[in-house]
């Protein structure tokens, strides 16, 4: 009797080791900024690298498909993280007659305006003439924070405050969170700090892409 497949689960590493496999990283770098298109033969050779020892056929893609659309708890997906992959697979299940349904907008919780990036760091800039220790002073969050109470809440705000801040005013730069000012990094330090040991999922804003995302957070 011949068993069923069993649903294809990728992980993020074997997504990059399939990119780096297939177009070393300066041809991946260009693809992910759209400077370049993928020829047909090297987009069937991604997806073969990605599903490993599976045919590329409907039942296989489907299953890719399904496993990059599935979120994490804080809403992050393999389609968010490698949008260019996740084209090249609709693509391919369209072309074979399938057509997915549209992946719904991610909701951005982001309250533009509740926090004044620069005015947080100008707080922080003033009282502090280096981090605190361990990264986990409340007191430089509140600080931070401003006239906001500290909570899950408003700590998450300015972690997503910060994290805007990193990619629309500085342009998200592939050094990391480094390029923030001095203050900035001790800020978003600080929220990692408070979240961890509460296992609070500090999320990432809409607009990041999967490289954002590790350079923020290195």
């Amino acid at each position: 009797m011949t068993k069923a497949l069993a649903p294809i689960a990728p992980t993020w590493s074997d997504i990059v080791d399939a990119h780096s496999q297939v177009l070393r990283n300066p041809k991946w770098r260009a693809l992910s900024l759209g400077e370049i298109n993928l020829s047909v033969a090297e987009k069937t050779k991604l997806i073969e690298a990605v599903l490993r020892d599976r045919f590329v056929n409907t039942t296989n893609l489907k299953f890719l498909y399904n496993a990059m659309r599935e979120k994490d708890q804080n809403g992050w997906s393999l389609a968010s993280g490698f949008p260019e992959l996740f084209t090249i697979v609709e693509e391919f299940l369209q072309e074979k007659g399938f057509n997915p349904e549209p992946e719904p907008p991610k909701e951005d919780i982001f309250k533009r305006g509740l926090i004044d990036a620069e005015q947080a760091i100008a707080r922080v800039a003033s009282c502090y003439p280096a981090i605190p220790k361990g990264a986990t002073d409340s007191k430089l969050l509140q600080i931070a924070l401003g006239d906001v109470l500290r909570s899950d809440e408003s700590v998450t705000q300015l972690w997503l405050t910060f994290s805007y801040y990193w990619k629309e005013v500085l342009g998200g730069k592939e050094n990391g969170s480094d390029v923030m000012p001095q203050a900035a990094r001790w800020i978003v330090a600080c929220c990692c700090g408070y979240a961890n040991p509460k296992g609070l999922g500090l999320p990432s804003p809409v607009n990041f892409t999967f490289a954002d995302d590790i350079a923020f957070r290195s």
